[in-house]
């Protein structure tokens, strides 16, 4: 009797055992998943058959590093057929002397080519493209400032990469005539700051409408994208070029600056306007666009309340894997 007693005290064990395995089986999860289970070992490795189990620190990692090369070779693809795209005819320079010469193609290359950029990376860095782009999403809460920061030195060594494939692949009388793809200031830099604001607020409030609000954004938020920045370099070519975006400016000014040293004079138009744009795209999304949950005042049926953003959704990267 005794001994029937063991066994099936054994057999019992031994049955609890085989569930609590089969538990931590279902508990594993994939590389991009966030979970962490305390049952895994400090080197990374389960107990039970060395299954790898995934850590919120390295997933962070893992997604930040994943979402700046999707930034760096959107921008290098973005910048470099902006800068191909811009038409040389027989010595006329259209940057200086007829900007209106390729508008057309000049514009919907840069449109096109970001909506497709934008369609291929927007689940995997949300596809900004642009440091203008970026402090917009910044200042809307929805990624970190140290991750906005990593995002918009990426996109300006990308732009430089992007123009100095074309300045490779260009012939140098041709580089030269197309003043190597670099946005020309055509009226006073007051003017200029204001056109590049208006522009680029534009294009910054269709990001966040169309990617970001819950309650706005759509599948064809590319096109959506892709249209503005059409339509927004078509209505500046012929004042500041229609830039809307620094990191594409100042790469191809890098690139063209030991042919065009005059290139920097009004440089700095082309980062204060876009600033200016994205603060005042915030400012309208936050105040009178968002959804009643990220709207700031006239939040929906409660009436006016004020709310403030989490320090910590500006000073962190969120770790939920949504860049976006």
């Amino acid at each position: 009797m005794t001994r029937g007693l063991l066994i099936s005290v054994k057999m019992d064990i031994t049955q609890r055992l085989m569930e609590q395995k089969y538990d931590l089986q279902e508990e594993s999860i994939d590389d991009y998943g966030s979970s962490y289970d305390s049952s895994t070992s400090k080197d990374g490795e389960s107990g039970n058959g060395g299954e790898r189990r995934c850590f919120n620190l390295t997933d962070q990692h893992k997604i930040l590093f994943r979402a700046l090369t999707g930034e760096l070779v959107g921008v290098c693809f973005y910048v470099f057929i902006g800068c191909m795209a811009t038409p040389h005819s027989e010595g006329v320079d259209p940057g200086t002397k007829l900007p209106e010469v390729g508008a057309i193609p000049v514009a919907l290359a840069h449109g096109l080519g970001l909506a497709f950029l934008s369609a291929a990376l927007l689940k995997i860095s949300g596809a900004h493209l642009n440091p203008a782009v970026t402090l917009g999403v910044v200042l809307c809460g929805e990624i970190g400032l140290g991750a906005g920061l990593a995002y918009v030195a990426t996109q300006t060594v990308a732009g430089v990469i992007g123009a100095s494939l074309c300045r490779a692949i260009l012939p140098e009388n041709v580089y030269i005539g197309i003043n190597g793809g670099a946005h020309v200031l055509h009226v006073g830099p007051g003017q200029g700051v204001l056109c590049e604001t208006l522009l680029t607020s534009a294009v910054v409030l269709t990001y966040i409408l169309a990617v970001i609000d819950p309650n706005t954004k759509s599948d064809r938020g590319p096109i959506a994208i892709g249209f503005s920045v059409v339509v927004c370099t078509l209505a500046g070519v012929a004042t500041t070029g229609g830039s809307m975006n620094p990191a594409r400016s100042f790469g191809s000014a890098v690139a063209v600056s030991a042919y065009n040293v005059d290139i920097w004079k009004f440089h700095y138009i082309y980062w204060a306007g876009p600033v200016f744009g994205a603060a005042m795209a915030v400012f309208l999304y936050r105040f009178v666009f968002a959804s009643p949950e990220k709207r700031l005042v006239l939040c929906g049926s409660k009436g006016y309340q004020f709310k403030t953003t989490k320090l910590s959704q500006i000073t962190s990267f969120r770790q939920s894997g949504q860049l976006n």
